[in-house]
């Protein structure tokens, strides 16, 4: 959301006047379908103060997803404070996307933005209504002070940012080799997205003969699994055809899907790009079809705690948890940790939440429920509780593997407590 910047509090003061531009960084993460972006600046005048730009920007609907600014002055109260929160705001998107942090040009970031303000401009949630429309216009107002000022200042030409190729700068936030599983896995996660540009440059295939196809006229998707497998034998050689079965998640529904893809080059070859793409079904699954499909385990182990320990409770201290993303549901406060990379896109197995590394959950119920996809992890994290300031308030319950998803079910129902799913599951 837009934030108010303390002591120079209206939207209309341009702060860009008395700053000079720093530095832009962003994350390798345009195939994902997001990119964060931090923008620094620095005063003319004093070595020490700041002024920052915090984006998330959203290439499926959103468009600028997230805008905050901080104005860090030495002479202020909050002057540390004001540094601090700025940076864990650029942590807490980086450390969900998983991608390596690049330095951009001003022309570069500049196209990204405009980019993702078409797509909200050009969003189905225009017409059905975008309950956060007036935080975008005030974001968008304020970026279109800081394009002034970037070519006011000379950091950019007029019309620079519009005249640089697209698939250029989607290239400048996308990772620089890509192995072949990742190819096709990003390549159908930015089709069912709707993301033409992302899947043109994934492919060989013209934009015109990519918007024809099903999976970008059916409704959005997220794809959450996908499976892939070489072609045997044929005309076109096994290096070069692969197969896929695939589940993806629209707004009230989910897909099941099939299809072939082949591509340039070799399997040994980084950079592969799709050729052709043969579509063989995408219909939508009915509840119980889905839920058989997307099932994945959960290791889960539940402690109970004093009712007392969640006004001292501080994630942090849990090594394994260090860095982990904070989030109020339902049931309580979710903490989650996820991998470094996205090192899950590829694979033959593609898993959408196979990104998280583990996550716990504080229920409002007095339980600590603490998950992971992988036996290893869960073992260190138990291991990591364990040797924590907290070993002692907190007493174990039990250690399950649980065939199907539960754990957002726990986060979602409020005092939920675990037991009550294990029994409702077995029913």
């Amino acid at each position: 959301m837009f934030t108010v910047i303390e002591g120079r509090q209206s939207a209309d003061f341009n702060h860009f006047e008395y700053y000079d531009l720093e530095s832009i960084n962003a994350t390798e993460t345009r195939l994902m379908g997001v990119v964060a972006m931090k923008i620094c600046w620095k005063s003319k005048t004093s070595s020490k103060a700041f002024f920052y730009q915090v984006l998330h920007l959203d290439y499926s609907e959103f468009g600028v997803d997230d805008y905050f600014e901080y104005e860090c002055l030495p002479d202020s109260d909050d002057y540390a404070d004001c540094i601090c929160e700025a940076e864990l705001k650029w942590s807490s998107f980086v450390a969900c996307m998983g991608g390596r942090i690049v330095e951009l040009t001003p022309a570069v970031a500049v196209r990204l933005i405009d980019d993702a303000i078409d797509v909200w401009l050009k969003s189905e949630m225009l017409e059905r209504g975008d309950e956060n429309e007036e935080f975008r216009h005030g974001a968008l107002k304020r970026i279109s002070m800081m394009k002034k000022s970037l070519i006011d200042r000379g950091a950019m030409a007029e019309g620079e940012s519009e005249a640089l190729d697209e698939l250029q700068c989607i290239e400048a936030v996308a990772p620089k080799k890509l192995a072949t599983y990742e190819t096709i896995n990003y390549f159908i996660m930015r089709m069912v997205d709707r993301d033409i540009n992302a899947a043109a440059f994934l492919s060989v295939i013209s934009k015109e003969d990519l918007a024809a196809s099903p999976l970008i006229n059916s409704d959005l998707q997220s794809l959450t699994r996908n499976s892939i497998t070489s072609a045997r034998g044929g005309e076109v050689s096994a290096a070069s055809m692969y197969f896929c079965k695939f589940i993806s998640m629209g707004y009230d529904a989910y897909y099941y899907g099939s299809l072939s893809i082949t591509l340039t080059g070799t399997n040994l070859q980084k950079n592969r790009k799709v050729s052709a793409v043969d579509i063989g079904f995408h219909k939508k699954l009915s509840t119980y079809e889905s839920a058989m499909l997307v099932k994945r385990s959960e290791y889960i182990t539940v402690y109970d705690f004093d009712q007392e320990l969640p006004d001292r409770f501080r994630i942090n201290r849990i090594t394994m948890m260090e860095g982990a993303t904070t989030t109020a549901v339902g049931n309580g406060i979710l903490y989650m940790q996820y991998n470094a990379d996205n090192a899950h896109v590829n694979k033959a197995e593609y898993y959408l939440n196979g990104d998280v590394k583990c996550a716990a959950l504080m229920t409002l119920a007095g339980e600590l429920i603490v998950m992971s996809y992988q036996i290893m992890n869960i073992s260190m994290l138990e291991a990591s509780i364990a040797g924590s300031i907290y070993a002692q308030e907190l007493q174990l319950k039990g250690r399950y593997e649980v065939p199907n998803m539960v754990f957002q079910t726990m986060c979602e129902t409020p005092g939920l407590k675990f037991e009550q799913v294990i029994i409702s599951d077995d029913e």
